[in-house]
């Protein structure tokens, strides 16, 4: 994906809060719409969080992939886990995949 990749680590409350909470936002900085669907997230630790089928990003717009459960939609994407993902102590490292597992995006980021 040609784009970028923005990590909230520790959103108040919950981070597995339904509609809400911890989340990955990918951002598509092309003019093109970006097919993203298949791919999936992994943290540090191997931790996965998956993007499902069909999911695309319209050029200039946002999807955020939670951890937690809600409603799938335009936008937004839950992995409906019961528990946290990223690591909130120190900081962590957030590698994007596309379906073909090729590596398209790392993010990093420290909590001080």
């Amino acid at each position: 994906m040609s784009g970028g990749m923005i990590v909230f680590p520790d959103p108040g409350g919950d981070d597995v809060q339904p509609e809400t909470g911890e989340h990955v936002v990918l951002r598509n900085t092309t003019s093109r719409t970006v097919a993203v669907g298949g791919g999936y997230l992994r943290d540090q630790a191997g931790n996965l969080l998956t993007i499902g089928a069909g999911y695309t990003i319209p050029p200039g717009s946002l999807l955020r992939v939670y951890v937690g459960p809600g409603t799938n939609r335009p936008g937004a994407y839950y992995n409906g886990r019961t528990a946290g993902f990223l690591n909130n102590t120190g900081g962590d490292t957030i590698s994007y995949f596309g379906p073909d597992h090729a590596l398209l995006d790392i993010n990093s980021y420290m909590v001080s």
